[in-house]
């Protein structure tokens, strides 16, 4: 075993490489940073030595000497979300196909979490931010987010002066409320996140514009927009499943979408013959549960694709170009937990 530093870390250098191909150390920077001049021959004993000495180099060394770490780093407000995981998983897809790392970095709903996430970008030279902000509201975080000189793109969140991505939730929502508004319900409850960001804002507009259609009054007491977790779902909807006047239909948030489950099954209540329900958002849970459920489909991870393409336009010299906002549509998928109400 060597007993230079780097032997006693059991980490090889550029230069264990240079002496194990016997080139100099120029010629191991032009190979790491695939510039093309170097005799084929010479690239492939650098090759050979990388391999043998399982040498990894430095990124971020490398990209501050390419101006590029080729790191983008995905912000999310809260990744024990499915829709969120989900979100991930569609980034991941178009970096990993282009040789970008993913730096992915979990705030907890916490604006002081969020700020020094993207301080640590900005010190890190991260090429470009993927995020889900806690709140559009926080000026705190958006100016720091202005400020930075790193490309970034909001997801589902909806920021003048920022590229984002975002889902139909209003056009999906009034499709969801006027079908069973169709079926007979007139008191329909909504459980989703909070109308600060562009998710349960949309929603809520939804909501309210499918029942002013019908020429009816929207039930202003069963709207509720304070929570994201399965845990609020089920408080949610247990303290409406309690009341005197109860609804006879549900549209909840994918995320909330156990919680409700939960509290409608406590309550003794039966779907949809005694309660239909619509999930807002793709899961796997509402279709193999018993009925499957009826929901508001888009593709969750077409939007994290989306986004991770805006990133990499922006990083190609596409700096100049007019802010994008791009809106994926949503459709109603009709399942078996609803119908007319008394059935």
């Amino acid at each position: 075993m060597s007993t230079t530093q780097e032997g006693k870390n059991n980490r090889p250098t550029t230069r264990d490489v240079a002496q194990a191909a016997n080139v100099s150390l120029g010629t191991v920077s032009r190979v790491l940073n695939g510039i093309p001049n170097v005799n084929e021959e010479l690239k492939q004993r650098v090759l050979d030595a990388i391999e043998s000495l399982n040498f990894v180099p430095h990124a971020l060394a490398q990209g501050l000497r390419r101006q590029s770490t080729r790191t983008i780093a995905c912000i999310v407000s809260n990744i024990g979300l499915p829709l969120f995981s989900r979100h991930v998983a569609g980034v991941e897809a178009v970096l990993s196909d282009l040789n970008y790392s993913l730096l992915l970095m979990n705030t907890h709903d916490d604006p002081a979490s969020e700020r020094e996430a993207y301080t640590f970008v900005d010190r890190q030279r991260i090429d470009g931010v993927i995020t889900t902000l806690t709140s559009e509201e926080d000026h705190a975080v958006l100016s720091k987010l202005a400020a930075s000189k790193t490309a970034s793109v909001l997801l589902e969140r909806d920021v003048e002066g920022f590229d984002r991505v975002l889902a139909d939730h209003r056009s999906g929502v009034e499709k969801a409320t006027s079908y069973l508004l169709g079926l007979g319900h007139k008191r329909i409850a909504l459980i989703t996140v909070t109308t600060a960001n562009w998710p349960g804002r949309e929603r809520k507009i939804g909501l309210t514009l499918a029942y002013e259609t019908a020429r009816l009054p929207v039930p202003s007491d069963l709207i509720f927009t304070t929570g994201s977790s399965a845990e609020y779902g089920y408080h949610a909807a247990n303290q409406i499943l309690i009341g005197r006047s109860r609804p006879t239909a549900l549209i909840v948030g994918a995320n909330q979408l156990i919680g409700v489950i939960r509290a409608v099954k406590l309550a003794g209540l039966r779907i949809p013959e005694d309660i239909s329900l619509v999930c807002l958002g793709n899961t796997e849970f509402g279709e193999v549960f018993s009925p499957p459920i009826t929901e508001v489909y888009w593709k969750v991870e077409m939007l994290g694709e989306m986004a991770a393409k805006i990133v990499l336009a922006r990083l190609s010299g596409d700096a100049s170009s007019e802010i994008r906002r791009l809106v994926l549509p949503t459709e109603l998928i009709l399942r078996g937990s609803c119908a007319s109400p008394g059935k």
